[in-house]
């Protein structure tokens, strides 16, 4: 296997980027001995006796010699002439020699038996601990199962005897086959734990190696850890409640540690301290301790025979042993005279109420007589003006002195505790007056607030705390409750703040102070109000942020807001408990409506019972709610769901219930028929009239609606625009919008027209309330409720921009609440579960010869453009011309190129799909934008003699409803229809394939054109077939329509970007 001349690294059978050393055989002759050293992927480093290159230059910089380009260039030609071998290391050879040795009949059954291949679980690896004179450090011990233990010597060795099924040497005679035994189950955590280590350490060498020499080293020695850190942790993990073996140098002892929980123990001692005379000087305090280990994460204790991990209390509570010890485990100091009565008094308590910390004290009573009195210290303070005094005294033994200054013995005080309490009450009363034998300090309204607040607290630590009426006179009180109450009149919702403790004007100057961060809040009376952080406080605050009222306002005066603000305003209330409020009754009922639609008592008639599903109820009972609370919302069910029976059930109840005024449908022209066609099929009672026609009958038709009233009137948004005086005077129960998309550019006058009409109740239906960008969602918003989400310059400021460019996902949360209960979203995939399924497939077409001569240039005459500026609007406007051309490339370049000769790689492979889907019985729907395209495909159906349909924006109406219920009823194979005339409103079930010709940059767009096969009443499975070009525009179109539909699904669901908010820089992009 090796070729000559090459010396192949035993390294090479682990690492395939192991370095190779050239055998200086190869090289001789040449000068210097300049001899290179390779890894596979390249020339590593080289060596050359001639010194023109320094040592910092080839190592750090690459810099060879010319000997060794020489040398390098030798070696080339010899790669070259023999090819000796590429990435395949020794393993891979062996396995596959083993594989066609396997493939032979000579291969005898004893040669390989799997059954007796089994390895015998009989190694066993075991954790040893040694605690030296340092740390105690981890070692491991291996030997086999119910024999001798060997100490494991060289981790990495072991790791590779292992890895390879090699064998590892225990002693002088002994060994282990691990091709032939394997650890045993109890010790594979310790394997791992060990391959950890090495893997680490090797990460850790080769940073150091790459900084001192350039390039990595795998080179380390691991026989022991030292159990400290993540080790520590870790090694704790595996061995917890297990035992391992245990050597203490120091005290040459060996044993077995228990790993696992132990209470804590420490046994402290004393003993009297004397002079030669037998004078007490002080005592001596001593005791053992257990050894602190530092974990990554924990602490733990190594005591004699036990290891355990503690909390972090109890380190807290080792901590003043440990930095008393004078060698680990042992404590040993010494408490002067003057420190026994702060040792006794204060630090023995403390001790005591420590978990795990027994105290011995047998010398007790030696020490007492010399021990000073415990003292017992009083304070009285006094208000004089400005100005506070403090008398303080000290008690020993039941007799009383003047403190700090009385001429009590100094031996027979505490002179640690007297300094300590005259230092706490010179913190808030600095200033001692010996003529009147009192602290005594001038007071502004911080200093006087700390001192009743703090001070008085702190004093109390050291005995008894007095004040005068003058003194307590100003009381410290906490913050005032506050409640919330609603109340709901006339379409109005009144909001209140409610405080029983404090006038509003006071509170308003409490919220002022706390918004500053201040500590406390003095009132009028002299009272002090402590501004601690208050969640009520601060969850009033966000409600009014929220509700965007000013809290000042809010406060003082309350605020009204329209009733749509209840059901935003209730999800405030329930996300801040502790903010109380009061619920007037029309509000609770209101709010309960709304979270009990699906128990609505709102009834249907018979035939619509028997006929709407039950997620279509739901929907009817949606809109009643809605209504009956005065609102408006949009019915944004996905395509296909039957939104349009909806809204008819609930205009024919409302007429049955005594509604007088008509119903108003404003939708798309193509909807128009349909419309009534579904009305004289599911609710005969009402009667309905179409507005449609020239001017004058439309005029006509107006002239009798006046003397014969309809239940319902039908219309299209061109003809409302131009109709909108003809509506002068007129006022609806309710009106739809179907499709209501189409008032998504607030500035258009069909907009405008539709918001001018007035209507008691206002509904749109809409798949899509956000196509492109969140002011369509505004404009829908300002025809249902005029000032739900404000005026358009502040909704555009307060989410528009931060929601879309700046993706703010707090504002985009908050959005979605306050329009949420005004949307009722339902997907085919949640409450159709018998719809047939959707399978969607990208059929990829390359171009032809020719078509992509054509596409390329177009490219390029793009790109000029764009460099060239492409960043006002009429440059936009050019690129978007420019770029439909590029689409129509990928159609067919015949589109717009008269002479193009050539073939179209997408057309063929369209009808091929279309003859195949055919021969198998299938009926289609093929959509395009383009008019033009769908004019090629006609001669291209004539040709095959393939019978179809075809809708386009010059389609009559009243031929559109017809066709559409031929081909549901026939058995013609194809209908063309073009992406905008046809994409919405039809039903055209009788298809089990729809093919998108060519992409549009809007998804939605293509969803719902594809909702005209896959919805109610389809019985095959639907097969949706986008066809694309390779390496082309419109796969860019495809990473668009999946990278810009976030918002949508953020606040509704589904959206993309508009082409006309794309930047030079984007369209560069997209043509690259």
């Amino acid at each position: 296997m090796e070729e000559p001349g090459i010396a192949y690294s035993n390294e090479l059978d682990q690492d395939v980027n192991a370095p190779v050393e050239i055998e200086d055989e190869f090289f001789s002759g040449l000068k210097y001995g300049a001899h290179p050293i390779l890894r596979r992927k390249g020339l590593e480093v080289g060596h050359c006796l001639c010194k023109s290159v320094s040592y910092y230059d080839r190592f750090y910089t690459g810099i060879c010699c010319e000997h060794e380009l020489v040398a390098i260039a030798k070696l080339y030609e010899y790669v070259w002439e023999n090819d000796p071998g590429d990435y395949t290391d020794r393993n891979a050879l062996y396995f596959f020699e083993a594989l066609e040795d396997s493939s032979v009949s000579h291969v005898q059954e004893n040669e390989w038996d799997f059954e007796g291949n089994t390895k015998i679980a009989d190694v066993v690896l075991s954790p040893y601990i040694v605690n030296d004179a340092e740390k105690p450090k981890l070692a491991f011990k291996i030997g086999k199962k119910n024999g001798k233990l060997f100490m494991l010597k060289g981790f990495r060795n072991f790791e590779d005897a292992v890895a390879n099924e090699g064998v590892f040497g225990l002693g002088k005679n002994d060994s282990v086959d691990f091709s032939k035994e394997e650890l045993t189950e109890e010790s594979i955590p310790w394997l791992s734990f060990i391959r950890r280590r090495i893997n680490e350490t090797d990460t850790v060498n080769d940073r150091i190696a790459r900084k001192t020499w350039g390039s990595g080293s795998t080179v380390s020695v691991l026989n022991k850890e030292t159990l400290e850190g993540a080790t520590l942790d870790k090694f704790y993990d595996i061995a917890l409640n297990t035992k391992c073996e245990y050597k203490d140098t120091k005290e040459n002892k060996t044993g077995v540690l228990y790993i696992g929980h132990r209470d804590l123990r420490v046994n402290m001692n004393t003993k009297k301290i004397t002079d030669d005379e037998g004078n007490v000087l002080g005592i001596e305090v001593y005791g053992n301790m257990p050894i602190i280990l530092q974990g990554s994460e924990d602490s733990y204790i190594l005591g004699t025979d036990y290891l355990s991990r503690i909390t972090k209390e109890e380190t807290l509570a080792l901590y003043p042993f440990e930095r008393a010890s004078k060698s680990k485990g042992e404590i040993r100091f010494s408490v002067g005279k003057e420190k026994l009565a702060e040792f006794y008094y204060r630090v023995v308590p403390e001790l005591e109420e420590r978990s795990g910390i027994i105290f011995d004290d047998s010398c007790y009573e030696e020490i007492k007589p010399v021990l000073p009195p415990e003292p017992v210290f009083s304070f009285k303070m006094d208000m004089d003006g400005d100005y506070v005094k403090l008398e303080a005294t000290v008690k020993y033994d039941e007799k009383e002195y003047s403190f700090p200054k009385s001429d009590i013995e100094k031996s027979y005080t505490d002179i640690a505790q007297e300094q300590r309490v005259d230092k706490a009450i010179r913190k808030y009363i600095g200033i001692f007056n010996d003529s009147e034998n009192c602290y005594i300090d001038r007071m502004d309204d911080d200093s006087f607030f700390r001192l009743i607040t703090e001070g008085v607290a702190e004093l109390s630590g050291y005995g008894i705390v007095e004040g005068t009426d003058d003194f307590y006179r100003p009381n410290v009180r906490s913050m005032p409750s506050v409640k919330v109450g609603v109340s709901l009149d006339s379409g109005l919702m009144d909001i209140s703040v409610i405080s029983k403790d404090i006038s509003s004007e006071e509170l308003l100057e409490i919220l002022e102070s706390y918004k500053h961060k201040k500590k406390y809040h003095r009132l009028s009376s002299g009272d002090y109000i402590t501004l601690s952080r208050d969640e009520s406080i601060d969850a009033l605050e966000d409600m009014a942020g929220k509700m965007e009222i000013p809290l000042e306002e809010l406060v003082k005066n309350g605020a009204e807001v329209p009733s749509y603000r209840a059901l935003y305003l209730e999800h405030i209330l329930e996300s801040h408990e502790e903010l109380a409020s009061n619920r007037e009754k029309t509000y609770r009922t209101l709010i309960k409506n709304f979270r009990t639609v699906k128990d609505a008592d709102y009834e249907l008639s018979k035939e619509l019972d028997d006929t709407l599903r039950p997620y279509q109820v739901y929907g009817y009972k949606w809109l009643r709610t809605i209504a009956a609370a005065g609102f408006g919302g949009i019915l944004a069910d996905e395509m296909g769901l039957g939104k349009t029976l909806e809204a008819i059930s609930f205009m024919e109840m409302l007429k049955k219930e005594g509604m007088q005024k008509p119903a108003l449908v404003v939708c798309p022209a193509s909807l128009v028929y349909n419309w009534l066609e579904e009305i004289h099929r599911f609710a005969p009672s009402l009667s309905a009239k179409v507005i449609s026609g020239t001017l004058s009958a439309r005029k006509k038709i107006f002239a009798e609606l006046n003397e014969s009233p309809v239940d319902v009137i039908i219309t299209s948004y061109d003809l409302l625009r131009k109709d909108i005086t003809l509506y002068d005077g007129m006022c609806f129960g309710v009106s739809f919008l179907d499709e209501a998309q189409y008032i998504k550019n607030r500035k258009a006058a069909m907009t405008k027209a539709v918001k001018a009409i007035k209507a008691d109740v206002r509904f749109a239906l809409t798949g899509t309330p956000i196509e492109n960008r969140l002011s369509e969602l505004w404009s829908i918003f300002d025809y249902l409720m005029p000032g739900f989400l404000y005026k358009y310059d502040d909704f555009s400021v307060k989410y528009e921009i931060p929601v879309m460019k700046d993706k703010n996902a707090e504002l985009t949360e908050k959005l979605r609440q306050m329009v949420g209960p005004f949307i009722l979203r339902r997907l085919k995939k949640d409450v159709l579960k018998d719809l047939p399924e959707k399978l969607e497939e990208v059929r990829y077409v390359k171009f032809e010869d020719k078509q992509r001569k054509v596409y390329d240039g177009q490219i390029v005459h793009m790109k000029q453009l764009l460099e060239n500026g492409g960043n006002s609007g009429e440059d936009k406007i050019r690129i978007f011309s420019e770029l439909t051309r590029l689409r129509q490339i990928c159609c067919d370049p015949s589109l717009f190129l008269e002479n193009y000769d050539g073939e179209s790689a997408k057309r063929l492979a369209c009808m091929e799909l279309v003859q195949n889907a055919i021969g198998g019985g299938h009926r289609m729907l093929i959509f395009s934008q383009f008019t033009s395209m769908l004019e090629l495909l006609e001669k291209d159906l004539q040709k095959e003699d393939i019978p179809y349909y075809v809708i386009t924006g010059s389609t009559p109406k009243e031929k559109r409803v017809r066709m559409v219920k031929e081909f549901n009823e026939g058995d013609v194979p194809v209908f063309l229809v073009s992406l905008k005339a046809g994409g919405t409103g039809l039903n055209l079930v009788g298809a089990d394939i729809v093919i998108h010709y060519d992409p549009w940059w809007n998804m939605a767009a293509q969803n719902q054109a594809t909702d005209r096969a896959h919805r109610i009443g389809q019985k095959n499975k639907v097969t949706v077939y986008r066809m694309i070009i390779k390496d082309s525009i419109e796969e860019k179109i495809l990473d668009l329509q999946e990278a810009k539909r976030e918002l949508a699904n953020q606040i509704i669901e589904g959206n993309e970007k508009s082409i006309y908010s794309m930047s030079s820089k984007d369209l560069l992009e997209l043509l690259s």
